[in-house]
């Protein structure tokens, strides 16, 4: 299963948004330049699942990433 990243992003926008949070406030909390940030706003890069759970830690969201090891049957 692929983690659908644009609607995380969306989300994570969204929790900025309600937290009142700039994105110079964001990447400062997340220990990232603003310029990476801005790159993924402008559709510039794709993030890594890394970065986004990194950036939405920043903006107070909880993020919780779980796997299923697939067994082959004989």
């Amino acid at each position: 299963m692929e983690v659908d990243k644009e609607q995380m992003w969306n989300d994570i926008v969204a929790a900025k948004d309600h937290r009142k949070l700039s994105w110079y406030q964001v990447s400062q909390m997340a220990g990232t330049s603003q310029a990476s940030i801005s790159r993924i706003r402008k559709g510039v890069q794709q993030p890594s699942l890394e970065f986004l759970i990194q950036i939405a830690d920043a903006c107070g969201m909880n993020v919780k990433v779980s796997y299923r090891k697939i067994t082959e049957t004989k």
